[in-house]
């Protein structure tokens, strides 16, 4: 179960919490804008923290050169730009130190 909830307290100050997993947090702001701005951050890492713990259980684990090439297969040749995209990325993977 996930949620956000934001409220203004009596001082006026705005508490933004936020649950995900059976984790919570929770944080005082002096703007309602603040508030909300957090707690979507605080909600986007404890998504991703998620999602990677799962990959970690899964053995799912990806090199850069591995995502960049299936990136460039699955995405980039679709796309406008595909020629200049693929080639940055083709770039990148021989820039980038590779570990055996």
């Amino acid at each position: 179960m996930q949620y956000i909830t934001i409220y203004q307290l009596k001082s006026g100050k705005w508490r933004a919490e936020v649950r995900f997993e059976g984790l919570r947090k929770t944080k005082v702001h002096a703007t309602e804008k603040d508030a909300k701005k957090w707690a979507v951050l605080q909600e986007r890492d404890f998504i991703l923290n998620h999602n990677t713990e799962i990959a970690l259980k899964k053995k799912t684990i990806l090199t850069v050169d591995e995502a960049l090439t299936r990136y460039s297969n699955d995405v980039s040749q679709f796309k406008k730009t595909a020629k200049k995209e693929m080639q940055r990325i083709k770039y990148f993977q021989n820039v980038l130190p590779h570990v055996d």
